[in-house]
């Protein structure tokens, strides 16, 4: 924060960066979006890159041969992990709620979409990944872990977003 004596942060009104790390927003766009967008964008790396074992940087590649779980993928930074991880070379699962939903999520790129109001959640994504997931994208850890979990491989990481913890499987 800006307050604790830093020049950046989120609390300042203003901040200077290198030219080619700013992006310009279309006219039609305010700074509200602008904000917003950045937020979800980096959720989503952050969710790809926390852990140790993981990739630094999505990039093409990075992901490939791994399976990547984003609970509800037609929600915002859902959105963004489909889109970032697909583009680094992973096959996409994701939970949703409603055929709208589903919509959403495969617009976004995702491979798989799996509805867990209709069946078993759990079963429907071992027959897309046998051996479990790879990665777990999820904004609330807590209350979906208990279907969550069964899903990773046993070296699976669960990723953090900013209302979860990382977890890491043994």
């Amino acid at each position: 924060m800006a307050d604790a004596g830093r020049p950046t942060g989120t609390a300042a009104d203003f901040t200077v960066v290198p030219a080619e790390q700013a992006v310009p927003l279309r006219d039609e766009a305010g700074f509200g979006v602008g904000a917003a967008l950045a937020v979800l964008a980096l959720t989503a790396h952050r969710a790809l890159t926390v852990a140790e074992d993981g990739p630094r940087r999505p990039r093409p590649g990075a992901l490939d041969g791994m399976v990547v779980l984003a609970v509800g993928g037609a929600g915002a930074v859902g959105h963004a992990v489909i889109q970032l991880a697909r583009w680094a070379g992973a096959t996409m699962i994701s939970t949703i709620s409603s055929p709208e939903k589903a919509r959403l999520a495969t617009a976004a790129g995702v491979n798989h979409v799996i509805n867990y109001r209709a069946g078993d959640p759990i079963a429907d994504i071992r027959k897309i990944a046998p051996d479990g997931v790879d990665i777990v994208a999820e904004a609330a850890l807590g209350t979906n872990l208990s279907w969550t979990w069964p899903c990773c491989e046993p070296a699976a990481r669960s990723r953090p977003t900013p209302t979860t913890v990382a977890s890491q499987s043994n």
